[in-house]
């Protein structure tokens, strides 16, 4: 059952990343997309591609973590291989991080699908908790990723209710749950 939820969660990112993505793309220029917006990241560009950082760096921990796992091992091949260009993007750059958006989101889909029950007790090393301890469940890391990219997603929303721009992207997909 707990594979299930995490599977929906990371189906329901992938999903809430592309609308997140399309609204960008259809209803805000470049220079509105790059303007800021008050957060700590800057503009709604630095906010989606923090997103996309969060990703990269959760979707390490697993590969390292179920090192033993070929499935994993199979999703994350290309990690190593995909950039994330911190500058402020022209059109071609914004191509480019789409694409690595969507592999990342994809990446994730199948290291959940790969997980078994027992992978989710896995020790995943994280200095996050000072000397208290060094390492969390695989399980916690899935619940982990998922609550960051829904706070900064939910950044992003904030932003674009404040500019008047329609947005409604922040649901779990009931479907991956039947």
């Amino acid at each position: 059952m707990r594979t299930l939820i995490f599977k929906s969660f990371a189906l329901s990112n992938q999903e809430a990343n592309k609308e997140v993505v399309a609204i960008l793309d259809t209803k805000m220029a470049i220079t509105q997309r790059q303007a800021d917006a008050g957060s700590y990241y800057g503009s709604i560009e630095g906010l989606i591609k923090h997103v996309a950082h969060g990703s990269a760096y959760f979707l390490s921990l697993y590969k390292t973590a179920l090192v033993g796992n070929a499935a994993v091992q199979e999703a994350t091949k290309n990690l190593a291989n995909l950039a994330i260009n911190d500058k402020p993007l022209d059109v071609n750059g914004w191509e480019d991080f789409k694409k690595t958006l969507i592999e990342l989101d994809a990446m994730w889909v199948k290291v959940v699908a790969a997980a078994s029950e027992a992978d989710l007790q896995t020790p995943v090393k994280v200095n996050w908790f000072g000397a208290a301890r060094d390492s969390a469940p695989l399980g916690y890391i899935f619940a982990a990723h998922n609550a960051h990219n829904i706070h900064h997603r939910g950044q992003i929303s904030q932003v674009l209710d404040e500019r008047k721009i329609e947005n409604n992207y922040s649901a779990i997909n009931i479907a991956h749950w039947l």
